[in-house]
């Protein structure tokens, strides 16, 4: 009888049956305890209900939108919410609330994919100068530093003005200037980690500083990267909605959350939604992130939530 037969105490013949049951209870408890966890934790679920549900928007965009965002129809000029224009249209006659899901699409790509570039850059920013310390270290903390006092906003608006305005071109800037504050995490966290007994033992066994930087210290730091970077997407929402507000954004006729801002200002008193709602889709996404960012803290870093206490 092989050792799983004896594991399982099931008859050669059905083994195999045995052992996929086993798999679907483990499965099906790993699921309970995670959904209990995000019940328990209502930054968690609440927070990320309203990303899924943005995001659930965001791409089924083109089949729950009646009209396609840029068809103007002056008809319709600053109508108000109705059958026909759920969220009222603007004062070119363009549907409002194809406008704000569509921009969705645009400032969650942004967020996401600048937020990438920022955690990429940061964590090998911060883990060559945290494990190797010396002359390394100091060369990689003062370029942190430096761009850690450079007015971020504003080298975007003098970058944006310089170069032009397109996505690609934001997306590089904003993660390009956002890095250091995931360095400095990561660096502190690998300068408590690399003197840790089992990166001595990898040394000892002969690990290179690659194999333990990859098989050792940066799992370790899994937490606090995803929390950090769950967080820096609002950061970098923000910060592309502040750039398409003073019109160094993404331009029109594509939409964005700060644009539309920008194009319903001037008609505050006739049509507030045109203000009111992408000002609120802002709000709420941001928000979101934020307290899905701390909850996810708490539930991947138990010493955040002792250390809180």
């Amino acid at each position: 009888m092989s050792a799983l037969q004896e594991a399982t105490g099931a008859l050669p013949g059905r083994v195999t049956t045995r052992s996929r049951q086993m798999v679907a209870e483990s499965q099906a408890g790993i699921g309970r305890r995670v959904w209990s966890t995000m019940v328990a934790n209502p930054k968690l679920s609440v927070g990320g209900a309203i990303i899924i549900v943005v995001s659930v928007l965001a791409l089924l965009a083109p089949w729950i939108t009646r009209h396609p965002p840029d068809v103007q129809n002056p008809v319709y000029r600053l109508a108000t919410p109705s059958a026909e224009y759920w969220l009222g249209a603007d004062s070119f006659g363009r549907d409002t609330f194809s406008r704000v899901v569509y921009a969705g699409r645009v400032s969650l790509s942004i967020g996401l994919l600048s937020m990438a570039l920022t955690v990429v850059i940061g964590v090998l920013v911060g883990a060559l100068a945290g494990y190797y310390g010396g002359w390394v270290d100091r060369v990689l903390t003062r370029v942190t530093e430096i761009v850690l006092v450079i007015p971020t906003f504003f080298l975007l608006i003098l970058t944006v003005a310089t170069f032009g305005r397109s996505i690609p071109l934001l997306i590089l800037i904003i993660g390009l200037t956002s890095w250091p504050i995931n360095a400095r995490v990561v660096r502190a966290e690998i300068l408590r980690l690399r003197k840790a007994e089992f990166v001595t033992a990898s040394r000892v066994i002969g690990g290179t500083d690659p194999w333990i930087m990859a098989r050792h210290l940066l799992p370790q730091l899994i937490p606090i990267v995803i929390a950090s970077a769950t967080i820096r997407v609002a950061n970098n929402i923000l910060i592309e909605s502040g750039l398409s507000y003073l019109g160094l954004g993404v331009q029109p006729p594509t939409a964005t959350w700060g644009n539309m801002i920008t194009d319903g200002a001037g008609f505050m008193r006739q049509a507030w939604w045109l203000v009111g709602i992408p000002g609120a889709a802002i709000f709420i996404v941001v928000l979101a992130f934020n307290i899905f960012g701390e909850g996810l803290r708490d539930f991947l870093d138990p010493r955040s939530k002792a250390g809180a206490r």
